[in-house]
């Protein structure tokens, strides 16, 4: 089911990785809908409590290259997708910042 406070933000989200040249070729032939959840998974991990333990994050990154800009680039093109203020901007900022080093090896 989609959150009320993600309504919107997928299409945004999407929208800003496919037009992103540091994350195109992580996206290339990749069949959106697999992945629609991601922005409400990341507003849960951000807001509330999220539903995917750190393993289960680290075991789905595991196959991909993943370095710190395509990190921040992720989570800056989803917080620039919600229509929130800037307090709602650091927080999630601050809250996601725990998956880093989970995602990137």
């Amino acid at each position: 089911m989609e959150s009320s406070n993600t309504n919107g933000v997928e299409e945004k989200f999407f929208e800003k990785i496919k037009q992103d040249p540091n994350l195109q070729d992580l996206f290339n032939n990749i069949d959106f809908d697999r992945y629609k959840h991601h922005p409400e998974t990341f507003y849960s991990h951000a807001f509330e409590e999220g539903t995917y333990s750190e393993e289960d994050i680290a075991n789905a990154h595991l196959h991909l290259s993943l370095e710190g800009k395509h990190f921040d680039s992720m989570i800056d093109h989803f917080i620039s997708s919600l229509d929130s203020n800037s307090d709602t901007y650091e927080k999630a900022k601050q809250a996601l910042e725990r998956y880093r080093n989970i995602v990137i090896k």
